[in-house]
């Protein structure tokens, strides 16, 4: 008789042993699959899986001669180096070119270096948290949220010399607009119900894709709170967006924001790019994993249909055709990315 040929006797129980359970199997801590190791892990082995290490897609930006062309490379500007500026001065990336301080065809960022203690409007594309506070303080009683890619309407610039409590001034690209001040007061929508003045104000925005200004498709009046009264509100970094967080009584301004965002469409295809991987990450932080085939495959539709021919999208032409197509495919990028950092999350790791 061999061993294999051996059986258990009619009748007879023997309890199943409970594999790769450590302490959970009543046989010690160290019994069953053990603890480490690929072979002890319930899933097994998966496609792409390399023992625990950074996956080799990883790797690749690390390898020497790697050059990202998503990177945001910025020229960075000090604001002590700002104080050279005199008081009321619009300090953009003109103006920081004109003074050597940055160089051409470059975005550039605040960094909070320094002191500053003069009134200066400043422009850039990014800011940091201790720059921006130091701008704030260092300025009058109102705050005003420009990004690098906005402009103040000549209305808009009116109505914001009337809410500050100063004089309205002339335009400096539109010095032939002179100001009505009882047009723009009887113009400003209070929603706290009083004629004027709230402590922050909603301003609606024009949006222009490939130089037209898109009117339809949810694109306009895009109200953003962008004025309040300095100590009222705060601005919260977010991946994707800043916002304001503020509670009180807001107004409405009739003025616009001119928004030059995407001028051409291998720019605006590099955005939308960029902020599906940021809103992917976003997602993922708020707990949505795996992959959804209603939010990669369905949501972009609906998101096109609803824009498109719901909100009236097809009346700004090829552009907002083109404008809406295209976001449909970031709503399916941004899902489809989601899927993609969950999978790279949820990967066992080397213990």
């Amino acid at each position: 008789m061999q061993l294999h040929d051996l059986k258990p006797s009619p009748g007879a129980h023997r309890r199943p042993r409970r594999v790769g359970r450590g302490t959970g199997s009543g046989r010690g801590k160290t019994s069953g699959r053990g603890q480490k190791g690929q072979n002890a892990r319930s899933e097994g082995f998966r496609l792409g899986f390399e023992g625990g290490q950074m996956p080799f897609s990883q790797r690749i930006p690390k390898l020497p001669g790697f050059k990202n062309p998503f990177k945001k490379v910025y020229s960075v500007v000090n604001i002590s180096k700002l104080s050279r500026f005199a008081d009321g001065t619009k300090v953009d990336a003109h103006v920081l070119l004109e003074a050597g301080l940055v160089r051409a065809a470059e975005e550039i960022k605040i960094l909070g270096t320094g002191g500053l203690k003069r009134r200066l409007t400043v422009e850039a594309h990014a800011f940091s948290a201790s720059a921006r506070d130091a701008i704030e303080k260092a300025g009058g009683d109102w705050i005003l949220l420009l990004d690098a890619d906005e402009e103040v309407s000549p209305e808009l610039y009116q109505e914001l010399a009337i809410v500050s409590g100063l004089k309205p001034l002339r335009h400096p690209r539109h010095p032939e607009t002179t100001s009505v001040e009882k047009r723009f007061l009887g113009s400003m929508k209070s929603h706290s119900g009083l004629p004027a003045f709230d402590d922050a104000y909603w301003i609606p925005r024009k949006n222009f894709f490939l130089l037209r200004w898109i009117k339809h498709g949810g694109f306009y009046p895009d109200l953003k709170l962008r004025l309040f009264r300095r100590g009222v509100a705060k601005v919260e970094d977010r991946t994707v967006h800043e916002t304001i967080q503020f509670s009180g009584l807001t107004g409405q301004l009739k003025g616009d924001l001119l928004h030059y965002a995407y001028p051409t469409l291998s720019g605006y295809i590099e955005h939308m790019n960029k902020y599906s991987s940021l809103g992917a990450q976003m997602a993922v932080q708020e707990g949505k994993r795996g992959f959804s085939f209603i939010n990669v495959i369905l949501r972009p539709w609906f998101t096109f249909f609803y824009n498109y021919f719901l909100r009236l999208g097809f009346l700004d032409g090829k552009e907002g055709l083109l404008l809406h197509f295209y976001h449909a495919v970031y709503v399916s990028w941004k899902y489809a990315k989601v899927w993609e950092l969950s999978k790279t999350t949820d990967s066992p790791r080397r213990r």
